[in-house]
């Protein structure tokens, strides 16, 4: 299957599950108090540091071997739920100082809560890897859209229902449970009671890594929500998560249709640098088509944005947007690096930069803590930049390409969504639609800014348009010719 028609059931899931969050966003929002809201950052920082201890790296290692057997795939099997369910003993023993840490008494219920579905993601983990390395994403993508539907219509059940914050733990057990069920329906392979010790232990030179970034990657990116919420309290992290949210959805489901659609063919293709680079570059120039405009937009319309999906009361959010939306076009772009070094087996260097940018993150949260919120964004954004051009360098330098290329695939989405902005924002001011609705400033202006970008667009950069519908089913084309 070529990386495009993976790229346009990976995109139809991912599009799928934005618009479900962006749904349940909305009517949580109104459902539950910012405070709530705050509880659930805290309990997402504790189960993504759990989350990256799950599987250890393993399922990328599926992905990425050149040859699995069955005793290999029983190993990792073991392995994996082993590891599920020390997770969830530990996070349920554990409850108690992790709701310290953050003066929280509340937390340790939605952590005992959420704990159990470790060990159900895990009996469903190789079962997941074996699809998508034979990149069999119709299934994939039919059953992670399921669950999340499921999932977010449990959550919101539960909290209609007055649940709280509890609503989240509910939905995600449920989720969990039909995805797991779900991807043992679709694989035909049965783990057997074989337990290789040499293969796991082989395993782990690339996992291991792997898995060491993960946790580094983990502290940078969640230390703002420890560092607000510790210090700021509920609702200033319930604030800071919500806006966080509405721009981080688009930045990982972009990323992510991207690196998921990449990484098996370009792990297949490991030993030929050059088709490696064109279809590194290739991805790259598609990810920035798409959040170059979004991240655009989100900053010109920041205010009518939340206060439509998230109601009045989340005014202070609003203005966290407009510092987001910078850091959501370069963390898109960003984390398309780590593609590369995974698929060439280089994961010590994807662990030395997880290094370099988390010493970066964690100083600009510290600093920025000073002017509360705000001022955490504002240090973020200056921290994302410095992170950003080492990262790079080390990419270009590991495809042999040049600076040159990396301008050539982002120039043209750039320049064409800060001709876009420019006209929005004229439009802003010469007309009176800045007095109307929210609803009608989004609807009015949203297919405006996109019918200005995709002119220019395909005016000087068509082939950029080309290759980014090339997603769509009337124009697949294979990437990888």
């Amino acid at each position: 299957m070529s990386a495009a028609r993976n790229a346009r059931w990976i995109a139809l899931a991912q599009v799928t599950r934005v618009v479900i969050q962006l749904v349940s966003i909305a009517v949580l929002g109104r459902l539950l108090a910012p405070s709530d809201f705050g509880y659930i950052a805290m309990l997402t920082v504790a189960t993504n540091l759990m989350g990256l201890l799950r599987d250890m790296g393993t399922s990328s290692a599926i992905i990425q071997m050149k040859n699995v057997d069955c005793v290999r795939l029983s190993s990792i099997f073991w392995v994996n739920v082993g590891l599920g369910a020390i997770l969830t003993v530990t996070l349920c023993i554990s409850s108690t100082h992790i709701a310290s840490l953050f003066n929280a008494p509340a937390l340790v219920l939605l952590l005992i809560a959420v704990a159990p579905g470790f060990l159900i993601n895990a009996l469903g983990a190789v079962q997941k890897s074996l699809l998508e390395r034979r990149s069999d994403f119709p299934a994939v993508t039919r059953i992670e859209v399921l669950g999340a539907l499921t999932g977010a219509a449990t959550t919101i059940g539960a909290a209609s229902l007055g649940a709280g914050a509890m609503s989240w733990p509910i939905g995600s057990l449920v989720t969990a449970i039909q995805t797991s069920f779900n991807f043992w329906k679709a694989e035909t392979w049965r783990p057997t009671w074989q337990l290789d010790f040499a293969e796991i232990k082989a395993l782990f030179h690339f996992s291991g890594n792997l898995t060491a970034f993960n946790l580094v990657n983990y502290f940078s990116r969640n230390a703002d929500s420890f560092i607000v919420g510790r210090y700021l309290g509920s609702d200033a992290l319930g604030i800071y998560s919500a806006a966080y949210r509405i721009m981080l959805f688009p930045v990982q489901n972009l990323t992510f249709v991207a690196i998921r659609a990449l990484y098996p063919l370009m792990s297949s293709r490991q030993d030929e640098r050059s088709a490696m680079a064109s279809l590194y570059m290739k991805s790259l120039a598609t990810v920035a088509f798409f959040s170059a405009p979004l991240m655009m937009a989100i900053y010109l319309l920041h205010g009518p944005l939340v206060r439509v999906l998230m109601g009045p009361r989340w005014g202070e959010a609003a203005e966290l947007l407009r510092w987001l939306a910078p850091i959501g076009y370069i963390q898109s772009i960003l984390s398309t690096t780590g593609t590369v070094f995974m698929a060439s087996g280089r994961t010590d260097i994807l662990l030395r930069l997880g290094l370099l940018g988390t010493v970066l993150f964690v100083s600009s949260f510290i600093v920025g803590l000073h002017w509360g919120v705000q001022g955490v964004a504002q240090a973020y954004l200056v921290a994302n930049i410095l992170a950003g051009i080492p990262a790079f360098v080390v990419t270009l330098r590991q495809l042999h390409f040049g600076v040159g290329v990396l301008i050539k695939a982002l120039r043209g989405s750039a320049l064409s969504a800060c001709a876009m902005g420019v006209a929005l924002e004229i439009l802003l001011r010469t007309t009176s639609l800045r007095l109307q609705s929210d609803w009608l400033v989004l609807m009015v202006l949203s297919p405006i800014g996109g019918a200005i970008y995709l002119l220019i667009m395909w005016k000087f950069y068509r082939e950029h348009v080309r290759l980014a519908t090339s997603l769509l089913p009337s124009r697949l084309t294979a990437w990888s010719n």
